[in-house]
């Protein structure tokens, strides 16, 4: 966590400093603080895809460094239900709560007339997530000492992509909109009964749709 951390702030830092000044920024302004909101459905049947959702939300740090690129550090947060679809022991009232640390280059498409930070862009990004899972009262395991949930924990990291579309109005406001999809390439867990906890997570991933909101300073 800690080496992620220190290696997310030194290449935001790197390359915040060896931007050349003038080659990019929005009317004077290169910095953007913002919020996001995602959504992804459950991939797990086709009655779970239109019925079922997953949600989280954050904030983000973004600086423009180029003509057409800008970096950017996140963090968002969840609390997950509908477990029981991963595995049948759980029941309803189940959640997974986690939290995400992330840091990507968003670049924008020169052939679309994309001038950062307007226009159509891609992201390619890296993010990673503590979770732990917190039982219901009506769980059964809840109260078995030789079952204790409360001590299932999982840790991940996952590359991403994403593609979309960032506006700004009134010189000061931001907003985007797109897909992003992302696949765990590191998963842990600190209980021998995590195993749904890696597919219950990766589920989350594999394709979400996002809404952001930002102001530039």
């Amino acid at each position: 966590m800690k080496k992620f951390l220190l290696i997310s702030a030194l290449f935001f830092s790197a390359n915040f400093l060896t931007a050349t000044p003038g080659t990019g920024g929005y009317l004077g302004h290169r910095l953007i603080v913002g919020a996001e909101v995602s959504y992804s459905p459950f991939f797990t049947s086709i009655q779970d895809f239109y019925t079922r959702y997953n949600f989280q939300y954050g904030g983000s740090v973004n600086c423009i460094v180029s003509r057409r690129s800008q970096l950017g550090v996140n963090y968002n947060m969840w609390s997950l239900g509908g477990n029981q679809v991963f595995d049948h022991n759980l029941v309803a009232s189940d959640r997974v709560k986690g939290m995400e640390f992330g840091m990507n280059i968003r670049t924008f498409r020169k052939k679309r007339g994309g001038i950062a930070p307007i226009g159509k862009f891609y992201d390619i990004g890296l993010n990673y997530s503590q979770n732990k899972f917190f039982p219901g009262n009506d769980n059964p395991g809840s109260s078995d000492p030789n079952y204790d949930l409360s001590k299932m924990t999982e840790i991940q990291m996952a590359p991403h992509v994403a593609f979309g579309t960032q506006m700004v109005f009134w010189n000061r406001v931001v907003a985007n909109t797109g897909v992003r999809f992302a696949y765990p390439i590191y998963q842990k867990t600190t209980n021998a009964v995590g195993d749904f906890m890696q597919r219950r997570l990766a589920n989350k991933e594999y394709c979400s749709v996002f809404f952001g909101v930002g102001i530039l300073l």
